[in-house]
């Protein structure tokens, strides 16, 4: 099946959360979410500001944008200008009950 560069995978939120149990292990995601309360808490706060009309924008358009003169991909690699290694595409995936067959319609 071919992909064009539009193509993406969506995940419910209960199968992502399954996955990561899956692959780290539900004390490391206990952990995890643990550290993340700061997090939350800083975008809750955010939240309350732009809802109120208080808020910077984050997004600055056209910075750091790739361009496709800027990546390079085969069937091994993704090689990405201005970084010194490779992104491996040839991986086993740890999810292989969760394989994405060829005949999606």
């Amino acid at each position: 099946m071919p992909w064009d560069k539009s193509t993406g995978v969506i995940l419910s939120p209960t199968t992502t959360q399954n996955m990561l149990e899956k692959k780290h292990g539900r004390d490391r995601i206990k952990t995890y979410r643990k550290n993340n309360e700061a997090v939350l808490s800083q975008t809750d706060a955010y939240n309350q500001r732009a809802i109120q009309g208080d808020f910077r924008p984050i997004y600055h358009f056209g910075e750091n944008v790739l361009e496709d003169k800027d990546l390079c991909i085969d069937d091994k690699r993704l090689h990405i200008v201005g970084f010194d290694k490779p992104v491996n595409l040839d991986i086993v995936s740890p999810y292989p009950d969760m394989k994405i067959t060829d005949n999606i319609t």
